[in-house]
């Protein structure tokens, strides 16, 4: 199972321990929390594992893993889910395991996962009412069914954090259209710029990062952020990397993968894909976020090696290329930081350039940089200097 980097609640204390009744296959992790389950028959009577492992043609965290063991992780985390009802804490660890059984095992259906699980409830009073909110009542009376429904979408599982003063990325219907959670430490864009630990503990708690408003690198102060009316205003240097956790950005912003931010972001995010512009951006970045969200697959799985990120790089790709036809202005791309290339529209094609070369310089549109010096936190030993 993929493991989440920061439970928000530990269920270390939920009972008596309880011995699995099959070893955990190679290449898989043991929970942390699987010596704490309450002992229940329905845990340990279980059937051995059978070779019925994923087809070669699938995703690479499939190999290892067998239908049984995906059952078996998805029966945990239900049981872990339904004990820590009052929190909710489990919920996106369950949402990852049925998205990796899905992916791995296409016969492990709705059918499947309402054989497995008993029907208890999962999601606290508050939860569900917000979860079941559009559900015919058929669903939103069964978690069962709930769950199976919002751990389809996209982004579900995982946390999202970063400085979204345009409202693009992280408004209640976005967030209940992709299926993400605010980090435990996430808070509005105004209490991100003024509280930069907190913004430090909240973007390091992250899977996906997104910003929005203006983003100052063509006037040589790479990484500031500020609102739309410029008055309340974020500075990305101030972070100290790397913040191996985050796996995706996203930016409505100008000119976030041009060279000098390019370069931050590769001391700050080294294991991530961003997405954004090498330009200027249209002032309305919400048609951009829109058109992003709505060609999104169900069932992203965003570590390495199970093609989610990949799959949001196409969206994004796709999205450009609805909404920048013949556009060459604002050259919307993406950022893959582990390679340092850099791929950009010019209206007709992309072209691909190496992310901290002079081919993708940022373009100069003024100085600000004499009123915002660079607090240089950013900055690792081997990190490249920005010019």
């Amino acid at each position: 199972m993929f493991e989440r980097q920061h439970q928000r609640a530990s269920p270390s204390s939920i009972g008596p321990p309880a011995i699995r009744a099959a070893a955990q296959p190679a290449g898989l992790r043991q929970p942390a929390w699987s010596a704490a389950l309450p002992a229940t028959p329905r845990i340990l009577q279980r059937a051995p594992a059978t070779a019925n492992a994923p087809a070669a043609s699938q995703p690479a965290v499939c190999p290892g893993m067998t239908l049984d063991d995906a059952k078996r992780e998805v029966e945990s985390s239900a049981l872990v889910a339904s004990v820590l009802i009052n929190s909710d804490s489990f919920i996106p660890q369950l949402y990852l395991d049925l998205k990796r059984a899905r992916t791995c095992f296409s016969q492990f259906d709705e059918a499947a996962f309402m054989a497995l699980v008993p029907p208890d409830p999962l999601y606290s009073d508050g939860m569900r009412k917000k979860v079941a909110s559009g559900y015919p009542a058929t669903i939103a009376r069964d978690d069962r069914k709930l769950v199976w429904r919002e751990s389809q979408k996209p982004f579900a599982g995982y946390d999202v954090g970063g400085f979204d003063p345009s409202s693009r990325f992280t408004t209640s219907g976005r967030l209940k259209q992709l299926g993400y959670t605010p980090t435990p430490s996430h808070t509005g864009s105004k209490e991100t710029a003024e509280d930069p630990n907190r913004a430090q503990k909240s973007f390091a708690e992250a899977d996906i990062l997104v910003f929005s408003g203006h983003q100052y690198a063509q006037y040589k102060v790479p990484g500031l952020w500020a609102d739309d009316t410029a008055t309340t205003a974020y500075d990305a240097r101030t972070l100290s990397g790397p913040l191996n956790n985050v796996k995706l950005i996203i930016s409505t912003s100008c000119a976030t993968i041009c060279r000098d931010p390019a370069i931050i972001w590769q001391s700050l995010f080294p294991k991530a894909v961003f997405l954004g512009y090498k330009k200027s951006a249209p002032l309305n970045g919400g048609a951009m976020a829109a058109s992003f969200a709505a060609k999104l697959p169900k069932d992203l799985l965003l570590e390495a090696g199970a093609g989610g990120v990949q799959s949001a790089v196409q969206a994004w790709k796709a999205a450009i290329q609805g909404n920048h036809a013949g556009d060459s202005a604002t050259q919307a791309g993406w950022m893959d930081i582990p390679a340092n290339q850099v791929q950009y529209w010019t209206g007709k094609q992309f072209v691909q350039v190496v992310a901290d070369s002079d081919q993708n310089a940022c373009k100069e549109k003024g100085d600000y940089s004499d009123i915002n010096p660079d607090p240089g936190t950013w900055r690792q030993p081997s990190a490249s200097p920005v010019p």
